[in-house]
């Protein structure tokens, strides 16, 4: 065994201590910022709204996708609505929660003719614990004005 002696500290350079410390600082501010971004897309706020082009790009039967809910009457949702729509009648709504437990940690778009009854809908749906819960923009109409598809 080769004896090296006493461990001596080396003097470390105050330069690049700063040097170490503000590259430490910059990881962490980003790690930060990249936090706090992440949770803002999460946590969208209840009264938010979505464009007509926004949803059409977010339909799909992939779970990431974006559930939409048709507020308006069953007669009105069986002459058209937009694909993958639910149909949960305003008026029925509070009563059907227990329907919808399994989608209420993803985004839901409120749809319907009437923005009133939408605007009823997403209050529904955010009294209940719905976390990401937006509007979609101009409504049906918007939809229809866009030339968005609408299944029969």
């Amino acid at each position: 065994m080769l004896d090296s002696g006493p461990l001596v500290a080396r003097p470390i350079d105050p330069r690049q201590r700063r040097l170490h410390r503000t590259l430490y600082a910059g990881i962490a501010i980003l790690i930060l910022a990249g936090i706090a971004w992440m949770i803002a897309i999460q946590a969208q706020s209840l009264d938010g709204t979505i464009t007509p082009g926004e949803l059409a790009k977010n339909l799909g039967q992939d779970p990431y996708n974006i559930v939409v809910i048709d507020t308006r009457s069953p007669d009105a949702f069986r002459e058209s609505h937009i694909p993958f729509a639910m149909n949960f009648p305003v008026e029925q709504l509070g009563r059907r929660l227990g329907e919808l437990s399994a989608v209420q940690d993803r985004q839901v778009a409120v749809v319907d003719e009437d923005a009133s009854r939408a605007k009823k809908g997403i209050t529904i749906l955010g009294q209940a614990g719905f976390r990401s819960v937006v509007i979609l923009d101009g409504g049906l109409p918007a939809w229809r004005a866009a030339h968005k598809p609408l299944t029969p």
